[in-house]
């Protein structure tokens, strides 16, 4: 199984049992997106990383807010994008925007971490917009530091509606990070 890099090590044992059991029945219900909300080191992100090795076609991860400015800017010619290639590796490539939109919308899932990290402008919210209309009933993985209330303040409520239709599963307690 290939996981994003920096997450190789990551297993299903470091999820809380509760969010393990929530992130199973969220995919389960086919509910998407599924957002991993919570503060920061709680475990969102290492959390996608075991569900996206969960996918049998390899799956797209992206830095959302890289990724959404990628695609305002790339909107009338081509998109740099940072992705994971089969061996697990972080590659930047340029490729044209029709093509990467047949890429997102064809993929067995997309990975977006930590949504929200950045202001949206005009551009980043059409973007956002518009991936979230791709991948509409199709397995989208979004982590985020913000709440829904948050999400709708930074971007909008078209854009919390279409979030909130998904699932959500929410990560609490101390940063994993610090050493007690």
């Amino acid at each position: 199984m290939t996981k994003p890099r920096g997450y190789s090590g990551a297993t299903r044992e470091q999820i809380r049992p509760k969010q393990r059991a929530e992130i199973k029945a969220a995919c389960e219900s086919g509910l998407w997106p599924l957002i991993l909300a919570g503060s920061v080191g709680t475990g969102k992100t290492c959390a996608a990383a075991v569900i996206y090795g969960c996918f049998g076609q390899l799956p797209m991860w992206y830095r959302a807010d890289d990724l959404l400015m990628s695609m305002a800017i790339g909107r009338s010619g081509s998109v740099r994008v940072e992705a994971m290639n089969d061996l697990g590796e972080l590659v930047t490539s340029e490729i044209q925007y029709n093509k990467f939109v047949g890429r997102i919308t064809n993929r067995s899932a997309v990975f977006l971490d930590d949504l929200g990290t950045r202001k949206s402008s005009e551009a980043t919210y059409q973007a956002l917009f518009d991936l979230l209309e791709w991948r509409k009933g199709r397995p989208l993985i979004i982590t985020t530091n913000k709440t829904l209330a948050e999400l709708a303040a930074l971007y909008d409520d078209r854009i919390a509606d279409r979030l909130a239709a998904g699932s959500v599963v929410k990560f609490t307690g101390p940063s994993r990070r610090r050493k007690a």
